[in-house]
């Protein structure tokens, strides 16, 4: 089943309910009762579209970005809250949609607006294609070698960085590094290419220049 719009927001607002058991979590703006509990907000502030395709299998991806905010009658709670969730999300914690592939959330930085806490979160599918019409004679297909380029993203303290984007732009071809911290690229690549690779998470990049099956590693310090 695919990843849609209402799964991701489900699913993330169940993930807050999970790790705050002692806070009201509400997709709406819910009035702060006098001496009530916390009140977590999750707003969908933005969704965009970004270009992902590649020679092997087009897809388009959706980026939904909410925005998290915390109301308590204490603002010293508030921060605590709000602390929290940002650590929460910092860590790279995998979103585990029913029926659907997991997905890395994403921790963005906003500077604008009320307090609160940013994250991204891209769903994908794969583009469909109009079938061909019928043929009189079979077609010559020509099978190009497919490549492989893969490798591992890393801290300035050698361990894996999960949530980092890691890009080929001259092929348009885009991953997010799952929990341990590895990306894999198999397109049609000319062997001797060589090929820049780079990795960003925050403020922190790293571009590398990288020839088919070569194994890569990097560090974001």
């Amino acid at each position: 089943m695919l990843q849609s719009a209402d799964q991701v927001t489900s699913t993330l607002a169940a993930w807050l309910r999970s790790c705050f058991a002692s806070a009201h979590v509400s997709l709406t703006d819910a009035p702060l009762e006098e001496g009530g509990e916390p009140v977590i907000q999750l707003t969908l502030v933005d969704i965009l579209v970004e270009s992902a395709s590649n020679r092997i299998a087009p897809t388009t991806v959706l980026r939904l970005c909410y925005f998290i905010t915390v109301s308590a009658s204490d603002i010293l709670l508030v921060h605590k809250y709000l602390g929290e969730i940002a650590f929460a999300l910092a860590m790279g914690p995998v979103l585990e949609i029913p029926d659907a592939d997991p997905t890395i959330l994403s921790l963005e930085r906003r500077t604008e607006g009320p307090l609160g806490v940013a994250v991204s979160i891209p769903i994908s599918r794969i583009r469909t294609k109009a079938s061909s019409p019928p043929v009189l004679f079979p077609p010559d297909i020509k099978i190009d070698q497919l490549g492989l380029i893969e490798g591992m993203v890393e801290g300035a303290n050698g361990g894996a960085v999960a949530g980092a984007v890691v890009e080929i732009p001259s092929l348009q071809l885009r991953q997010v590094t799952g929990p341990d911290g590895r990306f894999r690229f198999h397109a049609q690549f000319d062997a001797s290419e060589k090929l820049r690779v780079t990795a960003r998470k925050h403020r922190f990049s790293k571009t590398v220049t990288a020839k088919v099956g070569q194994g890569l590693t990097l560090r974001l310090a």
